[in-house]
């Protein structure tokens, strides 16, 4: 057994540092879709909705990919059992699926035609987000706007991440811990860079349209949940002002799964605690998890700086 993650890769099984891809990929040129999936107990969650969107973005670029869902599973079995053992029993992972179009056609290798498939994790960072559970995280709206859906669908989850870059780079230089939340051009709030956003009002969870935004896995729990709860959940346009006036907002994203807003645009949001929905909701998802969400996350990030 290799001592270090392996990576899969157009058919083979190979160490990570010894994987790559070559410069006339079409990924190098953010022609790739990808997801990103975690674990709990080092099991993914979740794993069959990230593949079905996987492929569905897929067949939006034109992508043929002859993996049946089968061979995904395989595939991902056996990366993550490989990582597991050498994470330890209480480490957690993110596991990264990327399909791109294949080599360039102008430059085009002779051994190799069709999509590149790349399957790779790696320890999940939770000293990003630990101290957020209790504390909240900031967002700020920057100049930067959500790329309008006429020029892209935000179905399509892709490798390109430029506007995302520059929109949190403009973000942190007003709050260094924020991260940014954007406006479509007529007006209405989207997402982060990272996951789907929602305002809670009377006791009602309210998140934008699902045409304008990606369609979150996590985003698809928060509305199970809800469900499960008995809580209203709709869709509906959201400005700045209603957001900065609600009784609570969090995001969602596979990584930290939820987490509240505290302030955006350096003001307070509700009482400048997270709120009693997002404490529910939270709980709840302990429970699909089997374990305690933002425990894990304060314990491994104390492991992670030692």
């Amino acid at each position: 057994m290799s001592a270090e993650p392996i990576v899969y890769l157009n058919g083979e099984y190979l160490a990570a540092s010894q994987a790559s891809v070559s410069l006339a990929d079409w990924g190098l040129h953010g022609v790739a879709v990808t997801e990103m999936t975690r674990t709990f107990g080092q099991r993914c969650f979740r794993l069959d909705d990230h593949l079905d969107r996987l492929n569905a973005s897929a067949d939006q670029l034109g992508i043929a990919v002859d993996l049946l869902r089968d061979d995904w599973h395989k595939i991902t079995k056996t990366v993550v059992n490989h990582h597991a053992a050498l994470v330890g029993e209480t480490g957690e992972l993110m596991v990264n699926h990327v399909i791109s179009a294949g080599l360039n056609s102008m430059n085009t290798a002779p051994n190799h035609s069709g999509p590149t498939i790349y399957v790779r994790t790696f320890p999940l960072q939770f000293s990003r987000w630990a101290a957020k559970y209790q504390n909240g995280q900031h967002l700020v709206v920057p100049e930067m706007r959500q790329i309008p859906t006429e020029c892209l669908n935000p179905r399509i989850k892709s490798r390109n991440r430029l506007h995302w870059y520059l929109a949190d780079r403009q973000a942190r230089e007003i709050d260094t811990d924020a991260s940014a939340l954007l406006l479509d051009l007529q007006g209405h709030l989207t997402e982060t860079s990272a996951g789907n956003f929602f305002i809670v009002r009377e006791n009602t969870i309210l998140t934008p349209r699902h045409e304008a935004t990606l369609g979150g896995i996590s985003r698809m729990v928060v509305r199970d949940i809800a469900q499960f709860l008995g809580v209203s959940y709709e869709e509906q346009n959201i400005t700045l002002p209603e957001a900065l006036s609600a009784d609570e907002v969090f995001t969602s994203s596979t990584g930290y799964c939820v987490l509240p807003v505290t302030k955006i645009d350096g003001q307070p949001i509700g009482d400048g605690q997270p709120g009693a929905v997002y404490q529910r909701i939270l709980e709840t998802w302990n429970m699909m998890a089997g374990l305690d969400i933002a425990a894990q996350a304060v314990e491994q990030s104390v492991v992670e700086s030692q």
